[in-house]
C-alpha cells in the first residue's frame, strides 16, 4: 500500500486550486444565467416591437382611427359572435362618406386642409369622447352621446368611414346614424372652419350573411 505524504504547502496549494476552480464554476454559471436572461429580454423586446408594428399597421395615420385591415378583422369577429345561438345579440353597421372632401382638397388648400376636415369629422362623430356611461337606454341614445366605447370606428378609404355597432339593432343604429349626420352638419364649420356634410347607410346583420353581403347592405 502506498501512502501519499503531502506537506502543508502542498495541501494548501491543492485547497487554493479547488477554491479557484469553484470560483470559476460559479462565475461561469453566473455568466450563463446572464446570457440566458439577456437572450430572454432580447426576445421579449423583439416580440413587443413586432406587436407594436402589427398594431401600427392597422392605424390610419391622418385620423388616428383603425384602418380597413382592422375593420375587416373586427367585423368578421363580431359577425361570428352574433351568429352564435347562445349569443343572440344584434349587430349593425353604419357606413358614411364625407360629401365634400374632393371639393375641399381641390378648392380649399389641398390635402392638409382636407386632413384637418377629416380629423374634425372624427372628433364630431366620437363626440364627448369615451363616455363610459354611453349605453343604449330605452332604445334611445343619451343626450350628447354619439357612440359608445364598445363601438368600433374605422376609416375605410378616402372619405369613407365605417362604424361597427355590437349589440345594436337596426332601429337603434338608425338613431346613431341620424345623430352623426346632424352633428356633422351643425358642428363641422365650427370645428374646422369649413362646412361639410355626410351621407350615411345603415344595415343590421342577418346570420348566414357573408361579410360582403352585410357590407353592401349598408353601402
Amino acid at each position: 500500500m502506498i501512502i501519499a505524504n503531502f506537506s502543508r504547502s502542498q495541501v494548501f496549494m491543492v485547497g487554493q486550486a479547488l477554491k479557484e476552480y469553484t470560483k470559476d464554476l460559479k462565475a461561469a454559471d453566473r455568466n450563463w444565467k446572464n446570457r440566458i436572461t439577456a437572450k430572454h429580454r432580447y426576445e421579449q423586446a423583439r416580440e413587443a416591437e413586432a406587436k407594436e408594428a402589427e398594431l401600427n399597421s392597422m392605424v390610419d395615420e391622418p385620423t388616428g382611427l383603425w384602418n380597413r385591415r382592422y375593420f375587416e378583422i373586427q367585423l368578421t369577429n363580431e359577425m361570428d359572435k352574433a351568429s352564435r345561438k347562445e349569443y343572440q345579440k344584434a349587430l349593425s353597421l353604419i357606413i358614411f362618406d364625407m360629401d365634400e372632401l374632393k371639393q375641399i382638397n381641390d378648392e380649399q388648400g389641398g390635402h392638409l386642409v382636407g386632413d384637418l376636415a377629416l380629423r374634425s369629422l372624427v372628433e364630431i362623430v366620437q363626440g364627448p369622447h369615451h363616455a363610459a356611461t354611453s349605453e343604449l337606454s330605452s332604445g334611445r341614445l343619451r343626450k350628447k352621446q354619439v357612440i359608445r366605447e364598445t363601438d368600433i370606428l374605422c376609416r375605410y378609404a378616402g372619405d369613407e368611414f365605417i362604424l361597427i355597432l355590437p349589440e345594436t339593432d337596426l332601429t337603434n343604429a338608425a338613431l346613431v346614424a341620424e345623430r352623426i349626420r346632424s352633428n356633422i352638419d351643425s358642428q363641422s364649420e365650427r370645428k374646422s372652419g369649413i362646412h361639410f356634410t355626410a351621407s350615411l347607410g345603415v344595415a343590421e346583420f342577418k346570420p348566414g350573411q357573408t361579410r360582403d353581403e352585410f357590407f353592401n347592405m349598408a353601402d
